[in-house]
């Protein structure tokens, strides 16, 4: 494994550390929420005592959903304000902005009163960790204000980390930030190689999601409970093309003969996916549901025997790891195109199909489940060169 750490520990305190999390969790999204549950784990075993502070979005969502995973769990929303609110009169700021901004509040955070907590919390953090996924990209320019503020950190003196991380389409307006950032961060490492490209400096590693092994990411399989051979994951955001998007998946279930009571719809977001439902249902006859809620407590419905459909890109990981044929669908291809090649680049033989494709035939699970091991362990190196210099 290449080297990670380039300095060493510059930790501020002599109490209780302060680690402070940057990510997307409590929307709910699946696989943002076990890229977070599994951190919060690793920590919750190795620092049990520090302070964890987790900048999301959604802290009420997230504070539901992670609660009890780590005993001193802070959720807030701060860094992710500072790009949301980027003063702009021409609607909403470009990433430039963004960046200029967040350096500007963390510098001086009397300009932003109403997130003083948080950014003195951030500010005074030992180590701060942007978490592993593809949310800081070109179409979400107020995103840069989380790579802003681990750049920021990175120049003042705490321990810093990006890990797992998507960048592709890389905004070209941040191109000076990350190459500061990839100058300044103590660990840096990326899920494919567009990201690699885009942040110097950076390591080619596995998705976060591995982090203590997927299988607390999978459901238990009870052996009495009859499961559908065939599993739908499509999903109702990041694209416009519904109609096409309900028609392929339609095509391959019939191209596989896959009749009533033979398939499940599986929904990672709630509720966008689950729009196809009444069109296969009224093609195909009844199916099981497996609600967010469901996998969210239980883990994904994934196994050997099973052929899957999936648009979303940790389904398709987990349930190739767990030894599954199946299809996935690019919904997208400058952004799901990445993901979906960086899983196979993993292992997963699992054919891409573009919205409108033909069906084919489903694809085997490949190198993946063999693998899970290897995979899990690179990810322990990874977290024990960000946070394991501070084992206690």
């Amino acid at each position: 494994m290449a080297r990670l750490i380039r300095r060493p520990s510059r930790g501020r305190s002599t109490s209780r550390r302060r680690t402070y999390l940057i990510g997307v969790a409590g929307h709910p999204n699946f696989g943002d929420e076990a890229i977070t549950r599994g951190w919060l784990r690793w920590l919750a075993t190795h620092r049990p005592d520090d302070e964890v502070w987790l900048d999301v979005p959604n802290p009420a969502g997230a504070a539901a959903l992670h609660h009890g995973e780590h005993p001193h769990l802070v959720t807030v929303d701060t860094v992710h304000r500072l790009g949301w609110e980027t003063p702009s009169s021409e609607g909403p700021a470009d990433g430039a902005a963004v960046v200029a901004h967040t350096r500007a509040v963390l510098d001086e955070p009397w300009r932003a009163p109403r997130w003083l907590a948080g950014l003195e919390a951030l500010r005074a953090a030992d180590t701060v960790h942007v978490l592993g996924g593809g949310f800081v990209h070109a179409h979400h320019p107020h995103t840069a204000s989380l790579l802003a503020a681990l750049e920021w950190a990175a120049r003042h003196g705490s321990r810093t980390a990006i890990s797992g991380a998507g960048l592709v389409p890389a905004d070209p307006a941040l191109a000076d930030l990350l190459g500061a950032l990839g100058e300044a961060v103590d660990v840096a490492t990326v899920r494919d190689p567009g990201s690699a490209a885009a942040l110097p400096g950076s390591v080619l590693a596995p998705d976060d999601v591995w982090l203590g092994g997927i299988e607390q990411h999978l459901a238990a399989r009870d052996a009495d409970a009859p499961q559908p051979e065939v599993m739908v994951l499509v999903q109702g955001d990041g694209h416009s093309r519904g109609d096409e998007l309900a028609a392929t998946v339609l095509a391959l279930l019939d191209a596989w003969g896959v009749g009533a009571g033979e398939y499940a719809v599986v929904e990672a977001n709630p509720p966008v996916d689950g729009y196809v439902r009444a069109a296969l249902e009224a093609q195909h006859g009844p199916h099981r549901f497996h609600s967010f809620a469901e996998i969210a407590t239980h883990g994904l419905p994934a196994r050997a025997g099973q052929r899957w459909i999936t648009t979303r890109y940790h389904p398709h990981l987990l349930a190739a790891a767990a030894g599954a044929d199946g299809v996935a669908i690019s919904v997208s291809g400058d952004y799901y195109d990445v993901k979906h090649q960086a899983v196979r680049s993993a292992g997963s033989a699992w054919p891409v199909l573009a919205i409108g494709d033909a069906p084919v035939a489903a694809g085997p699970a490949g190198s993946l489940p063999e693998r899970r091991g290897e995979l899990a362990a690179t990810l322990e190196a990874t977290a024990r060169a960000i946070h394991g210099d501070v084992l206690a």
